[in-house]
């Protein structure tokens, strides 16, 4: 590997391409790396590598391109201690924080003036940024649950289960709908649904079996695990039904119907669930449950802010909530449309 002192000696056509970045001109730095022209890990003056300032400017896709050809997610050669996930957490991308986190880049370091990523996020009020770092899940986390021993492990599940598994828990989709609409359109994945409640399961427990407890990721994966169970629930009452693809609709159906309830039209299956699911944390002692309970009390049915609304402020934060968006079919954050324009919906 190349020293820091070779990597800040550049080629007229390094300089060229970090120039490059800054003008937006993304594709023909990549022209350049593809052509050999340019190393994909060269340095500024300031320390920072391509990656660095990519993440900076915010482009999910050149990231991902430079990740391709192998861009370093771990640099600690700026000058003052600053990484690629630092520089996207600043610009408040959240989708670009979860692509970095997913090929290695590390959530704990720390500046020359003892910032972490997260302190950085929250600084400029870019609270999904926080959410996302702070609740990471790795895919190694959730593979070496499926797969004890690698590929000598007794069963081999299909890779697209490790990708389901890993999206739901690694980002803040605790939507109960939102939960089955990801399970849906993978219909491979649905056979395996036991599965993924214990490997859900096992990590739940592990958040709160440690010596520093982390109760927020613990309470997310929570709702993510009641969704699992309630799935299959549902699945076995209605067992009779043999397409479970068909089967599935017609529990996002369930879910999101309005009813008439005490002259208030609301989604009241929902909200129950999702009162029930609160309510039934298992580890009540903790400071989470405390504070979700008495967000919950002030919460009147069919009125705003509904229960939804209130769990995320609780779990992400009131900025979170403020800036999100949210679909009002499914929950999902920064969504452009809502409830039957939403993009996600298959029903």
């Amino acid at each position: 590997m190349a020293s820091t002192t070779e990597l800040k000696n550049l080629t007229p056509d390094e300089e060229d391409a970090f120039r490059l970045v800054n003008e937006g001109k993304y594709d023909e730095v990549i022209r350049l790396i593809d052509s050999s022209k340019v190393r994909v890990n060269c340095l500024d003056s300031t320390g920072m590598n391509l990656l660095d300032q990519a993440s900076h400017k915010g482009d999910v896709n050149f990231v991902q391109q430079l990740i391709e050809r192998g861009a370093n997610v771990d640099n600690k050669a700026q000058n003052d201690g600053f990484t690629c996930l630092m520089f996207a957490a600043l610009r408040g991308n959240p989708h670009l924080c979860d692509l970095l986190l997913t090929h290695g880049a590390r959530a704990h370091a720390v500046t020359k003036m003892n910032k972490t990523a997260t302190e950085m996020a929250a600084l400029v009020n870019n609270h999904e940024c926080v959410s996302i770092i702070n609740s990471y899940i790795s895919r190694e986390e959730v593979d070496v649950i499926l797969h004890p021993q690698g590929k000598q492990s007794s069963e081999i599940y299909p890779e697209s289960l490790v990708d389901l598994l890993h999206l739901l828990t690694r980002r803040h989709l605790i939507h109960p709908i939102l939960i089955a609409i990801e399970l849906y359109k993978r219909p491979e994945c649905i056979d395996y649904r036991k599965k993924m409640i214990y490997v859900v399961d096992m990590l739940f427990e592990r958040q709160m079996r440690t010596k520093e407890p982390n109760e927020i990721l613990a309470m997310k994966l929570w709702f993510v695990l009641t969704g699992l169970r309630k799935i299959e629930e549902f699945v076995k009452v209605k067992q009779q039904e043999k397409d479970l693809r068909n089967l599935m609709r017609g529990y996002i159906r369930a879910l999101s119907a309005w009813k008439e309830v005490d002259n208030v039209i609301r989604r009241s299956f929902l909200e129950r669930f999702l009162f029930s699911t609160s309510l039934g944390f298992p580890y009540q002692h903790s400071l989470i449950f405390k504070a979700l309970g008495r967000a919950l009390k002030e919460v009147k049915p069919g009125r705003f802010p509904n229960v939804f609304t209130v769990i995320c402020s609780v779990l992400f934060g009131q900025r979170f909530v403020v800036t999100s968006g949210f679909c009002s079919l499914c929950g999902k954050p920064k969504s452009e449309f809502e409830c039957s324009k939403c993009t996600v919906s298959p029903v």
